[in-house]
């Protein structure tokens, strides 16, 4: 009995851990759907205005994000801009870590390549994560040259969705969890 407590002690334990959430590489919805946008982690790029380019051409963007920043994303199938129509030479870079030029901590400076792949006027969106519920994003314009057809955006999973089904079971679970928990104490005190 002791050894079953103790592992449902666990389980409430790593449970209730996790939803407390800060950037992380697995996380791939867009950060303003669980972090708030915060103005302590700026983000400035070497963009001012919208960008022009043309279909399979890449053009660079250097990315310096300061002020706590712990992970920068670009994730293609972010539903609410356009970032499936480029190809990115990295989309992930932790700080310190693979593409971080800057070694100071809570800075990220990184070079991404975007190759536009099909023509037509999009935004391009880049999120910097720091600690929960920090995080901040930059949106850049890009106008592409070229042409407007022949290639289909995959169809992109609806992180909200996702989300809301991953609290519904963690708000049924930790208190199930709770109330087993409860029903052994009970049952371990009457029986010593």
């Amino acid at each position: 009995m002791i050894l079953i407590f103790g592992f449902l002690s666990t389980i409430l334990i790593v449970t209730a851990g996790a939803n407390i959430v800060s950037a992380t590489l697995t996380q791939t919805a867009e950060c303003g759907g669980c972090h708030d946008n915060a103005a302590s982690i700026n983000i400035n790029t070497d963009v001012t205005g919208t960008v022009a380019a043309s279909v399979d051409e890449p053009f660079t963007v250097t990315i310096d994000a300061t002020g706590g920043a712990i992970l920068l994303r670009i994730e293609k199938s972010w539903s609410t801009v356009d970032n499936d129509m480029f190809d990115y030479s990295t989309q992930v870079v932790h700080d310190n870590g693979a593409g971080d030029t800057n070694s100071a901590e809570g800075e990220i400076s990184v070079e991404i390549e975007v190759t536009p792949l099909v023509g037509g006027q999009y935004t391009l969106r880049i999120w910097v994560g720091g600690e929960y519920p920090n995080a901040n994003s930059v949106d850049i314009e890009v106008d592409v040259e070229g042409a407007t057809t022949g290639f289909t955006p995959t169809e992109p999973v609806d992180p909200a969705e996702l989300i809301s089904i991953w609290y519904t079971m963690m708000f049924i679970l930790i208190p199930l969890v709770g109330i087993i928990m409860i029903i052994l104490a009970i049952y371990i005190i009457r029986r010593a």
